[in-house]
């Protein structure tokens, strides 16, 4: 799949950023399919919350705001210290390029699930490629953390997404599933 004009200008920020960096949300679902399967109303990215120094060293002429959880409220990003846990969401804007960067937690060559510790899932199965070698999230990884709410757009996601997830990626939603939202209906169908 080519990508999108907009995509691509986004993912063009990133070019001197020596940090690892993904396309997430419903964007990586397409990319993982192969399609555009449905509208997109803002692109999300992800970092690895230990590269947040160097991210916001290197975007310091951005406005970055920092989405405070629980409440409808975003505060203006000047250090460190205003995205630490449970903070993990920046939106970040700069000659009308808007981004919204998701943190991601890192143990060794694990990614860690910052709702439940002890679902992880190795890096090297968290990244996927595009055939141009631009990186984006498994779609289980998205898929876990779309469970929890399981809006229209997350239920649509969910059933593209079914159709091209191996055994193994199966398997490893419905444990993940299990142990983070253990009666939820997307359960049945990974079995």
């Amino acid at each position: 799949m080519n990508l999108p004009s907009r995509l691509n200008s986004a993912c063009s920020v990133f070019s001197d950023f020596k940090e690892p960096w993904f396309i997430a949300g419903g964007w990586a679902i397409d990319l993982a399919i192969g399609r555009i399967t449905r509208h997109h109303s803002d692109i999300d990215f992800c970092i690895f919350r230990e590269s947040l120094p160097q991210f916001l060293d290197d975007f310091k002429e951005w406005k970055i705001e920092v989405s405070i959880p629980g409440a409808s409220q975003k505060l203006v990003c000047h250090s460190i210290g205003d995205v630490l846990p449970p903070r993990h969401e920046l939106h970040c804007n700069y000659n009308n390029i808007n981004i919204e960067i998701l943190l991601n937690e890192k143990s060794g060559k694990n990614v860690v699930f910052r709702r439940d510790t002890s679902i992880t899932l190795p890096l090297e199965r968290f990244t996927c490629w595009t055939n141009d070698n631009i990186p984006f999230v498994h779609p289980v990884w998205l898929l876990l953390f779309k469970a929890k709410y399981s809006k229209e757009k997350d239920q649509k996601d969910f059933k593209e997404v079914l159709k091209i997830l191996s055994k193994d990626d199966c398997t490893w939603l419905h444990q993940a599933l299990s142990r983070h939202q253990p009666v939820h209906q997307w359960l049945r169908d990974l079995n």
